[in-house]
């Protein structure tokens, strides 16, 4: 158990700091976010090859689209404040990233490995340390630096640290989280992997176990493996920068990745009845 608090206050205190430096940035009125200087060293995460527990398909048939109130959703391929900004296409340490070809995105092959109906988080030793915000305005985004370091968890034992936007009464909470998660009850492994869950209407999952999210872009996507990562104790520290921001012309809720404001994949507004017009709640 205290290596248990140890690993959870250590993430607590990256957060703490990522919330120093960073709580005069969240998007109240503007629908922009400043591009500040890092001060941690911030990793365009990314990986050499494609998980093996994902394939591709057709971005207008993927599983997401099945939601009820997804019927006649029209697939948004850019957010509007990115319009002005070239993609490139992603490399590391001078090597091409695998993706999926044009047309078609990341979705999850159902493995042995992820054979689990739905992750709980009720267990008698959660831990949870949060930092919210209180003034009285309308969010519209966020962002948050969360270090990525490589937890050996087992079991039940799990991490998230990352960024939620929230709105609505306990009963009817509206909910999106993006960061990272080791998870193993959920993924079949210790690795970091990019996390989101979302809740509406008093139901929720994390990832795409559920449809809702709708994937854009070949990469990143929800569920994989992030590189590189931190030792606890390290000299050198990895920082994962996971963002939430509002398209206000659509209403969207994007997903993205700092510092190149990587847009891969939205929460239509449709699924959302207290997040349409924006969040009461930014929680790190």
């Amino acid at each position: 158990i205290k290596s248990k608090v140890y690993k959870v206050m250590t993430l607590f205190l990256v957060i703490v700091l990522s919330f120093w430096i960073t709580c005069s940035n969240i998007d109240a009125r503007s629908g922009t976010l400043s591009n500040e200087t890092s001060y941690f060293i911030t990793s365009d995460i990314v990986m050499h090859r494609m998980d093996i527990d994902f394939g591709c398909i057709n971005i207008y048939k993927q599983p997401s689209l099945n939601h009820p109130l997804l019927k006649n959703h029209k697939i948004q391929r850019y957010p509007t404040f990115t319009r002005n900004i070239v993609p490139k296409r992603s490399s590391y340490d001078g090597k091409i990233i695998e993706e999926c070809p044009l047309g078609k995105v990341p979705f999850h092959k159902k493995t042995k490995k992820h054979q689990i109906k739905g992750f709980q988080s009720n267990s008698h030793e959660y831990h949870s340390i949060t930092l919210d915000t209180n003034q009285t305005t309308t969010f519209h985004g966020g962002y948050a630096y969360v270090g990525a370091y490589n937890l050996q968890l087992k079991g039940k034992q799990y991490s998230l640290s990352g960024i939620w936007v929230e709105s609505g009464p306990p009963s009817n909470l509206n909910s999106i989280f993006v960061g990272i998660g080791v998870m193993p009850n959920l993924y079949g492994d210790s690795e970091i992997h990019l996390t989101t869950r979302w809740t509406a209407g008093g139901s929720g999952c994390y990832n795409v176990h559920c449809p809702g999210f709708v994937q854009v872009k070949s990469k990143p996507y929800l569920g994989m493996i992030l590189s590189p990562v931190s030792s606890i104790g390290s000299f050198k520290k990895w920082a994962f920068v996971p963002t939430i921001k509002q398209d206000k012309v659509t209403g969207h809720w994007w997903l993205c990745i700092f510092p190149k404001l990587r847009c891969f994949g939205y929460f239509p507004k449709e699924l959302f009845s207290h997040l349409s017009s924006g969040a009461s709640i930014v929680r790190y």
